[in-house]
């Protein structure tokens, strides 16, 4: 007789306002239990997009940003990110150098770091102008450019030194990069 599968208990709430003629709202809750498979965490994890949840956790930050007082984003982002590994990822308690994360999970903290200081979430030194146009930008594009927005690369770099141009030409390796010059 085979083993029955670990089920666990999943919820899932629903909101909604409505609005009469009157001007009048009402709120109707919804909540649903239902058991499921635990391996269902396994699928989940396989078919993980890390391009698609990071724009969509910028799009929602950026929404929690305007429409909340006083909401603290980087706070906020670097609690999920700590919530995302602490349920996906593999550690030994007290062991730093233990903690590894499946390959599709592996950029994801890389676009949540980004994220956190970027334009869409540190407002500092931009005017209100140029943060409503990056936000309408990161919200218009589609994922593969949004993904660009929050963590940007780099496909070629301009070194301006010229003892390191010269070391460069007489053949000398740093790094273990080479170098056309």
């Amino acid at each position: 007789m085979p083993e029955a599968p670990h089920m666990v208990d999943v919820w899932w709430r629903h909101a909604a306002l409505f609005l009469s003629i009157n001007a009048f709202s009402s709120i109707k809750k919804t909540a649903v239990i239902r058991k499921d498979n635990i391996f269902y965490l396994q699928e989940l994890v396989q078919g993980f997009d890390q391009e698609t949840a990071a724009v969509v956790m910028a799009r929602l930050a950026s929404l929690k940003m305007e429409t909340e007082e006083a909401f603290d984003a980087t706070r906020w982002l670097d609690r999920l990110l700590i919530h995302l590994c602490s349920k996906f990822g593999d550690y030994r308690k007290d062991d730093q150098s233990s903690f590894t994360l499946t390959p599709s999970f592996s950029l994801f903290p890389q676009f949540m770091f980004n994220m956190g200081r970027s334009q869409f979430v540190q407002v500092f030194n931009n005017s209100p102008d140029e943060t409503a146009y990056f936000r309408m930008l990161l919200n218009r594009e589609n994922i593969s450019k949004a993904a660009v927005m929050i963590q940007p690369f780099s496909n070629s770099i301009f070194i301006r030194c010229t003892a390191f141009t010269s070391a460069i030409r007489c053949g000398l390796n740093f790094c273990g990069l080479d170098f056309v010059a």
